[in-house]
């Protein structure tokens, strides 16, 4: 076996990238405290569409864009290149992830009410902040794996073409030339359709 000894440049790069993630971190960790301590329950429970089960690269999507990219502009246009079956997968997925996404949010919130007893000066039980904290890790794992199934299935009845334009999105996104559009009319009601027709 063959080991690479690092140069010299490459130990202060990956030093500085440590201390450039150490240094994010904290300012993290600062905002963690100040929004804790001066916000409310109701602040607390609030997660934002698409924060759960980031297992599919959004984040890096959205770090290459310059943070410019929206996820409604993208979705619109990603949703628009689907097939009307394709389409139907992607909403039933809605449904399917209606009940994980609910256990997900309320063992998030007790989780969170378990934990503000400390603002109250009030004891914790640590037991429950364990059980809540894997009940709600189960609960995202579900979502992923649900939505990764659904998204295979989706994936083995792409076209070329279908294949092709994505692709080409992809590419756009990364060389910053991604333009967003507004759905049609009658783009706008074919989509209303099909989603009546699933719930």
């Amino acid at each position: 076996m063959v080991f690479h000894k690092k140069n010299g440049g490459e130990k202060k790069q990956g030093r500085k990238k440590e201390m450039n993630d150490e240094k994010k971190e904290l300012d993290n960790l600062a905002v963690r405290t100040f929004s804790w301590l001066t916000g409310t329950s109701t602040d607390n429970d609030y997660v934002s569409v698409g924060k759960v089960a980031h297992y599919f690269g959004v984040i890096s999507l959205r770090l290459d864009s310059g943070h410019t990219l929206s996820r409604g502009g993208l979705g619109k246009k990603a949703f628009q290149i689907l097939n009307l079956n394709q389409q139907k997968e992607m909403l039933a997925l809605l449904e399917e992830l209606k009940a994980p996404l609910k256990e997900y949010h309320t063992y998030h919130n007790l989780l969170n009410r378990e934990l503000e007893k400390l603002l109250r000066r009030e004891e914790l039980d640590r037991d429950k902040c364990i059980l809540f904290s894997e009940k709600q890790l189960m609960a995202e794992g579900k979502i992923g794996l649900i939505s990764a199934q659904k998204f295979y299935k989706i994936y083995i009845t792409l076209s070329s073409s279908q294949l092709h334009q994505l692709k080409e999105m992809r590419k756009q996104i990364t060389q910053k030339k991604f333009v967003e559009v507004e759905m049609t009319k009658e783009e706008k009601r074919n989509s209303n359709k099909i989603h009546m027709k699933i719930l």
